[in-house]
């Protein structure tokens, strides 16, 4: 009946609700991490561009030196991956936020055509 119709579509758009919450928590934390990530790849490459300085000022005379500009290339592609990681999985995270909001919208919409025709 009307009724039960109604509490279904209310629990509906409220179990929505909940995702989208939910959606938007991992969506900041999805977000807070992306920023950690490009702190940690400026750093990397501040440190790579210091080590290829050192290297060249030392013009490469050393094993020592090709490794510190090795691993710091490294460290900087390494963190240039995660970034791109992060960035997908929090695409992914904003395209599940807007299907939540459209079963939200879709949701409500019922819900008002449902009290339009009793």
């Amino acid at each position: 009946d009307e009724a039960s119709r109604r509490e279904a579509a209310d629990e509906e758009v409220h179990r929505l609700r909940q995702d989208l919450e939910l959606t938007k928590n991992e969506l900041a934390d999805v977000n807070r991490e992306v920023r950690t990530m490009n702190e940690r790849l400026r750093a990397a490459e501040t440190a790579a561009t210091e080590a290829v300085k050192d290297a060249e000022s030392a013009r490469m005379g050393s094993v020592a030196d090709r490794c510190a500009k090795s691993d710091a290339e490294e460290a900087a592609a390494l963190l240039t991956a995660r970034l791109e990681a992060s960035e997908r999985r929090a695409s992914m995270m904003e395209a599940a936020r807007d299907d939540a909001m459209t079963q939200r919208d879709a949701a409500t919409e019922r819900l008002e055509i449902e009290a339009e025709e009793s």
